[in-house]
């Protein structure tokens, strides 16, 4: 829970290996801005090895989609360490047991588009920040495009791109949107 995050600050700030925070550290979004937990978050995306992932909206948010109780952390975690955010379907959405609860990944897509409403910055997050955190790299060589790469510059990950879940309705093998 995101209520634990000022606790565990200080030993996850001095990991000595690259550390990856998902569902946005699981903040209740609904506390507002000031609150322990994001002032943790935001000290910890500040750390060079820290990464969050901007996934799991629906699973903080007190208001469900478009997610806009959400969208003051996104947007502040965008100007703390765009270069070290990640974003994900979070497909397939486990522990979800209510099929009229099950999101819709690209009404989560939408929910990033609004959160980072800058297509470099979103090109940032769902392309070279995920070839960086995961060596996605051939070598050191040219980079090696995997599928989910490919997709997203397709499909809403190129700068530029159009944003929106009416185009963006393909399932993959691997990678839903």
């Amino acid at each position: 829970a995101g209520s634990a995050l000022p606790h565990l600050r200080p030993w996850i700030a001095n990991i000595p290996a690259p550390v990856v925070i998902d569902h946005f550290g699981r903040i209740d979004p609904g506390l507002g801005m000031d609150q322990a937990p994001v002032r943790a978050l935001l000290d910890l995306a500040a750390h060079r090895h820290i990464w969050i992932k901007l996934t799991g909206a629906d699973r903080i948010s007190r208001l469900g989609p478009p997610y806009a109780d959400v969208q003051p952390i996104a947007q502040r975690l965008v100007e703390v360490a765009a270069d070290r955010l990640l974003w994900g379907s979070d497909w397939p959405h486990t522990g979800y047991f209510d099929p009229q609860r099950m999101p819709h990944a690209g009404g989560l897509l939408d929910a990033l588009c609004t959160f980072v409403p800058q297509a470099d910055l979103r090109d940032r997050i769902l392309v070279d920040n995920p070839s960086i955190a995961f060596s996605w790299f051939d070598n050191n060589q040219n980079p090696a495009t995997p599928p989910e790469q490919r997709f997203l510059r397709q499909w809403g990950g190129a700068a530029g791109a159009n944003c929106s879940s009416t185009e963006v309705r393909h399932e993959q093998p691997g990678f839903a949107c």
